[in-house]
């Protein structure tokens, strides 16, 4: 279904955003009967009814007309949704998506104005207008809707937003590569693995349960960016190092330094002097269970495969929460990970940080997800690969993504907090010494 150019605008700081064309499009060849019905998991049951943003920019396109590019990404996104179809589906129970074939959003927007002017330096608040949101309001039901804006002279971002109750980051970006690598004529594209609902199965006792729903905060949140390139992560790996952990990861650093700076940040607006006991503190991170499973599953294996690796810091003493410690507790709650895999495990942890949140202001909860490791750099749709990878604008506050740089050698950072705090977090000496403050997307750094 193709509609006629649409007069819709968007307006802010000078840049508009104009709707021209909306379609459906669906999969290339009709999904089998005996694949209509695809199970969730259990994990899937308690993934956030959200949908999970990315945005892709590219300066240059390699000389392709507006013409060529977005008819190679429709006609790609039609192949490539044989092989992913659950994404073309609806979801029409708690425990089921039904693979009808009703398919996924593609809209296309023309930019006022030259992609260097969203590059040069980075808004959080931009982003979304590279992504499709107002579409997903619409209540088309669509589990993926796709945006592409066409800049002045010839940039072009492709914005994606999936639905998180039928996949997590590994299983979107995964989806991503094959896509890209469809419309760059590859042959051998791999195929989805939908075996994860066999091994997490659903529960009917809780289809009751409420999903995890992100909702505005009352209080103002603000969001940043911070690179940390490479030189400077050797300098934090080597901070942050101690006994029992000699050798920390490149993730493991970036995270504890944010949550210690996120800890003082909290302890400053509340006025909490370094003699009184520190306020609770609770870093939950998303897990991959993909390689820790035996025997493991496959990188291509698709659904929400992961589950909450929660890390406490409630101890009394000032120096049990310094940046090594830190590390130690991360690394320590990681090695925890492969031994907690099973069905009746997850369910107590999900269960248990239900009861975390319900606890509200008694105890801060940090959610920190890494995209550090996955190939966004990688998608080539035929015009060459992204100039910037990144995700939408994040209204949650206590969030942090990290995702790798261009180069690969660095790591990116959004963070969010509330206003209040913020004020206190970008002014850490600690954080400045090692994190640069929103460079140019344009750098060839990044």
């Amino acid at each position: 279904m193709t509609e006629q150019p649409m007069a819709t605008t968007t307006t802010m700081m000078e840049i508009k955003v104009e709707v021209i064309a909306r379609e459906t499009i669906k999969p290339s060849s009709p999904t089998p009967h005996h694949l209509k019905t695809f199970k969730l998991s259990l994990i899937d049951q308690f993934a956030p009814a959200s949908y999970t943003p990315l945005v892709l920019y590219y300066a240059t396109c390699g000389g392709s007309s507006y013409e060529e590019r977005t008819q190679l990404l429709k006609n790609s996104l039609s192949q490539i949704l044989t092989r992913y179809y659950p994404l073309a589906g609806r979801i029409k129970d708690p425990l089921f998506v039904d693979c009808n074939d009703d398919g996924v959003d593609y809209i296309e927007t023309r930019v006022n104005c030259p992609i260097s002017s969203i590059l040069k330096q980075p808004k959080s608040e931009l982003q979304n207008h590279f992504i499709p949101i107002k579409f997903k309001e619409s209540g088309s039901g669509s589990l993926l809707l796709i945006q592409a804006s066409f800049f002045e002279y010839g940039g072009m971002a492709i914005g994606i937003y999936t639905n998180h109750k039928l996949a997590d980051a590994a299983s979107f970006t995964t989806f991503l590569k094959a896509w890209a690598a469809t419309a760059s004529g590859f042959p051998d594209v791999v195929s989805p693995d939908f075996t994860a609902p066999s091994i997490f199965p659903a529960r009917d006792d809780f289809q009751t349960l409420p999903s995890q729903v992100y909702e505005k905060p009352p209080q103002k949140v603000a969001v940043r960016r911070y690179v940390f390139n490479a030189s400077k992560l050797h300098a934090l790996k080597a901070e942050a190092a101690n006994a029992r952990v000699q050798q920390p990861t490149r993730v493991e650093a970036v995270m504890a330094l944010l949550w210690k700076c996120a800890m003082d940040a909290s302890r400053s607006r509340l006025g909490l002097a370094s003699t009184n006991p520190r306020r609770p503190s609770i870093l939950v991170i998303s897990a991959d269970m993909r390689p820790r499973l035996v025997p493991p599953l496959p990188e291509s294996s698709f659904g929400n495969i992961g589950r909450p690796l929660v890390v406490h810091a409630d101890d009394e003493s000032e120096n049990e929460m310094n940046l090594s410690n830190l590390v130690s507790s991360i690394r320590e709650s990681k090695l925890e990970l492969s031994k907690n895999c099973g069905v009746s495990e997850i369910c107590g942890l999900l269960m248990e940080l239900g009861k975390l949140q319900m606890r509200g202001g008694e105890v801060d909860m940090y959610t920190h997800t890494s995209w550090s490791r996955m190939p966004l750099y990688k998608a080539d749709f035929g015009w060459g690969k992204p100039t910037w990878a990144t995700i939408g604008h994040i209204e949650v506050p206590n969030v942090v993504v990290l995702s790798p740089s261009r180069d690969g050698e660095g790591i990116e950072a959004w963070v969010t907090l509330i206003e209040e705090d913020m004020a206190f977090f970008e002014c850490n000496k600690d954080l400045l010494d090692f994190a640069t403050i929103n460079p140019s997307a344009l750098n060839s750094l990044y």
